[in-house]
């Protein structure tokens, strides 16, 4: 789905979602939060101390601000300088820009980014993926255009500022990590000298690099159809990827999810219940057209939507890592400097979580996923700890500001957080939660928002806004 296209379906979603609402307040409407912990445990996350405190995280977008580092340690500020590129430079191939965004994630800013300029996303490098629940700035590269007319491009929730001319596009993972400065909203039971300690503590000895909820899909069903692609049940996973209902899915999702269920198979029928929503099921219509066409081509039907099978695979990968780990710290062991991936081309890495594998059924995950070449699965290895930079942690009566950096190897920052707090996201908003607004910037003394708000106006809550489909994987 393109910039434009994107576009007009969140137009039309939302149109029809304030119809529905009209109608019925209660198909929009979340009664309650669900426990945390209750959700880590879906993902294979059981080894977090049950004690912590409450947290909530992304009441505003500037509660959650993620500056990438680049490789030669050079921050991406989301205050831009409003600079313009040398035009001495003699290679113009490559415009280096830095993408300031808020309430997109990375795939669709660069798919908005793609239709504004007029050129293909393959155009488009970046190195790592951003949140969308969250003011962001990363590095751009683009490929054959010069830098007045991104300068003049107005592009809703991004602003693009060009930096220099190179002969090099980026590459995923080429940044040395990311720096994040993050506003969680705290109750009244949070403990300065606990806080203290445990920062200290995960300084000096790490914390486990586990794969967060974001790793796993809106649902928390990612994982579930990885496996079975794993196994080799395509048409299984198919059937996952359209019925499964999520814990956390407002009560108008259930009930289509619930229809889709009742007609599987009916791929015509199936869309018709989903046409109204374009957005949030864009890529559910992608992989039904694909079936309507080819009906009886199932592995075909994957093949509009390559990022979502590599994320869901992925997210496979991440289940295994994350119930290895609580395995780890449930037993006291000491965790290794450095773990395998288990969807590895190397018999080896496989060996290493033989027994999640056989539990799964997942018994010769090469051979079943040789249908998705474009998968390109190669060894890896991840740190299973992450030391974390902390450069300021400041409580004030409304929670705790906290700036670090982590490395890129980190799964992702809420990881370090959710060891520290029990953290609730959305709607509805706990009562215990204090929503005035906070700078969180100026909080830990490392510039401040101003130049951000004039730039995009005033931020809305985080916490009635729609998940974005295409937010699979955080920073």
């Amino acid at each position: 789905m393109n910039g434009g296209t994107t576009h007009d379906a969140w137009r039309a979603e939302r149109e029809e979602t304030d119809r529905l609402c009209k109608e019925d307040p209660s198909l929009l409407t979340r009664e309650s939060l669900l426990d945390p912990d209750f959700l880590h445990a879906r993902v294979g996350i059981v080894g977090l101390d049950a004690g912590r405190p409450k947290g909530y995280l992304r009441y505003l977008p500037q509660d959650f601000i993620v500056e990438e580092v680049c490789e030669n340690g050079e921050i991406v500020s989301v205050n831009p300088t409003r600079s313009v590129p040398d035009e001495g430079t003699g290679d113009h191939r490559t415009l280096l820009v830095n993408l300031i965004k808020v309430h997109l994630s990375t795939p669709n800013a660069i798919a908005q980014i793609a239709t504004h300029l007029s050129i293909p996303e393959t155009a488009i490098g970046y190195a790592g993926l951003k949140d969308a629940a969250a003011v962001t700035a990363q590095r751009l590269s683009l490929r054959d255009i010069e830098w007045p007319r991104v300068a003049q491009t107005k592009i809703p929730n991004i602003f693009l500022e060009p930096v220099t001319y190179g002969n090099r596009a980026l590459e995923r993972g080429g940044l040395k990590g990311n720096q994040f400065t993050i506003f969680v909203r705290t109750d009244a039971h949070e403990s300065s000298e606990r806080l203290r300690f445990l920062i200290e503590a995960y300084n000096r000895l790490g914390f486990a690099n586990y794969f967060g909820l974001q790793r796993f899909g809106s649902r928390l069903e990612g994982h579930k159809v990885g496996c079975l692609m794993a196994r080799g049940d395509v048409d299984g996973a198919l059937r996952v990827f359209f019925t499964e209902i999520g814990p956390t899915d407002l009560p108008l999702f259930r009930q289509i999810r619930m229809k889709l269920a009742g007609c599987y198979g009916e791929w015509r029928e199936m869309r018709k219940f989903i046409e109204p929503l374009p957005y949030t099921f864009s890529r559910e219509i992608a992989v039904l057209d694909r079936l309507i066409a080819e009906p009886t081509k199932t592995i075909n039907a994957w093949r509009d939507v390559q990022d979502a099978v590599r994320l869901m695979v992925n997210g496979y990968a991440s289940w295994v890592v994350n119930r290895y780990l609580s395995k780890v710290q449930k037993a006291g062991d000491t965790i290794p400097d450095e773990i395998p991936l288990p969807l590895s081309a190397s018999a080896e890495d496989r060996t290493f979580f033989v027994d999640f594998l056989s539990q799964d059924g997942v018994n010769d995950p090469m051979n079943a996923l040789r249908y998705f070449p474009f998968l390109n699965i190669k060894p890896r290895k991840i740190p299973g700890r992450i030391f974390p930079h902390v450069h300021r942690v400041t409580k004030i009566d409304e929670g705790v500001a906290f700036a670090l950096t982590l490395p890129k190897e980190a799964n992702s920052a809420t990881t370090y957080l959710m060891h520290l707090y029990r953290l609730y996201e959305g709607a509805p908003v706990p009562g215990w939660v204090k929503t005035t607004e906070v700078d969180t910037k100026r909080v830990v003394r490392m510039g401040d928002m101003d130049g951000i708000k004039k730039m995009f106006g005033k931020f809305e809550s985080e916490a009635g806004a729609s998940l974005d489909p295409t937010s699979y994987h955080s920073a």
